[in-house]
């Protein structure tokens, strides 16, 4: 008669699981929404490449996405299109249970942005509303959990409302909203004052991230790359000084397609960096072909000490990428472009590549601009397996 070890059963009860589980491939969480019979996040198998489940209810435009440091849960941005108006959403997916767990209507803008506190006790997104013919635009403060309201903040000013688009959070809690065509707005996490930061160089510029010290936002450029430079701006968080620079190689680099610009950045730790100067990637878009994914060191964009050098070291073609995740070690990913997937590998040891394709270009409908990917560590399998002997 089989025997269950009973470590493993211990160890799986505590868990949760179901006894005899084994460890599985590290897998990919995709949203895609840009078919009618496409919108819901696809749960890939990174081993296989192949769609192992895919997560419904999750409104008419799933799109970006945040996840905590864990990876076991994941906010996503969507909305509901419910004649005369949208209905704005946020849901909150259990990673372990491949399910939505949590939904919450916020105002009726088309919501294609969420963030996540540093301390993974809120989420922020656009909140609009429109009272008596009058339409407001706010960002709304919600409990991460529960998706309760907690605080709603009024944003003001010209072009506000009309081009509200990205909220992101700095390192140290601020909250920086972008869509204003007098400059970002920077919240403080605390009291919740709303402080106007530099002008980016549109309204509508992509907010990439932040400098590793958390000291810059990131934004892209007005200008979009021909064949080698593809601008980002760097705005003081601080200071509101925003400084204009265009990343450079040398030698024969791989170039950018014609009207390529940064769209998106992860910073990924992978097993060749130094500890503590992971390296920082920029994927980027354009209406002509695949742009290169290109990279640049924590050290050189914000060093210990000494100037800032901006630069970008390297760029490699690695197929459909203008959305790029990484694994948690760092070691794996998966880049998507315009219905089309494809997984990367991060170079583990000093002699890889720092990034490179990995396998050929899978079809998957529905992914495009607003697609996004959170790439999970391997999780246990809920099957049985053959810890039986």
């Amino acid at each position: 008669m089989p025997r269950i070890r009973f470590q493993t059963l211990a160890v799986s009860l505590a868990l949760g699981l179901v006894p005899g589980t084994v460890p599985a491939a590290p897998h990919a969480f995709v949203s895609v929404a840009t078919e009618p019979d496409a919108r819901a996040v696809r749960v890939i198998d990174l081993a296989t490449m192949t769609v192992e489940t895919t997560i419904g209810n999750v409104g008419d435009e799933p799109g970006r996405m945040v996840a905590n440091a864990a990876r076991s849960q994941i906010w996503l941005s969507s909305w509901r299109y419910l004649p005369p108006l949208n209905e704005a959403r946020v849901h909150r997916i259990d990673t372990a249970l491949r399910q939505v767990v949590a939904t919450a209507a916020v105002g009726i803008r088309q919501n294609r942005t969420i963030a996540l506190s540093p301390d993974e006790s809120r989420v922020y997104t656009w909140k609009q509303e429109s009272v008596d013919g009058v339409d407001t635009i706010a960002v709304a403060v919600l409990d991460a959990m529960t998706l309760a309201e907690i605080a709603v903040v009024p944003i003001s000013g010209p072009s506000c409302l009309q081009f509200a688009s990205q909220i992101a959070v700095a390192p140290d809690g601020r909250i920086v909203a972008a869509g204003c065509s007098d400059g970002l707005r920077i919240i403080d996490p605390l009291t919740l004052v709303v402080t106007i930061g530099a002008t980016p160089p549109l309204s509508s510029s992509a907010i990439l991230g932040f400098s590793p010290d958390g000291a810059e936002v990131y934004v892209s450029n007005a200008s979009a790359a021909s064949n080698g430079n593809a601008g980002v701006r760097a705005i003081d968080l601080g200071t509101g000084v925003g400084s204009e620079f265009y990343w450079s190689v040398t030698g024969n680099p791989v170039g950018f397609p014609q009207g390529s610009s940064a769209v998106r950045m992860i910073v990924v730790q992978r097993p060749a960096d130094p500890p503590g100067d992971p390296t920082v990637f920029f994927a980027y878009d354009s209406t002509w072909g695949n742009p290169p994914v290109a990279w640049a060191r924590s050290s050189d964009l914000a060093p210990a000490g000494g100037p800032r050098q901006r630069r970008l070291i390297g760029r490699a073609s690695v197929g459909p990428a203008s959305s790029l995740g990484a694994s948690v070690d760092g070691t794996s990913g998966l880049g998507a472009r315009m219905g089309g997937i494809r997984r990367v590998a991060f170079g583990a040891s000093p002699g890889d590549a720092v990034v490179a394709s990995d396998g050929d270009i899978i079809t998957l409908a529905g992914v495009g601009p607003l697609t996004d990917i959170i790439v999970l560590p391997p999780f246990v399998d809920r099957l049985f397996a053959d810890d039986f002997d």
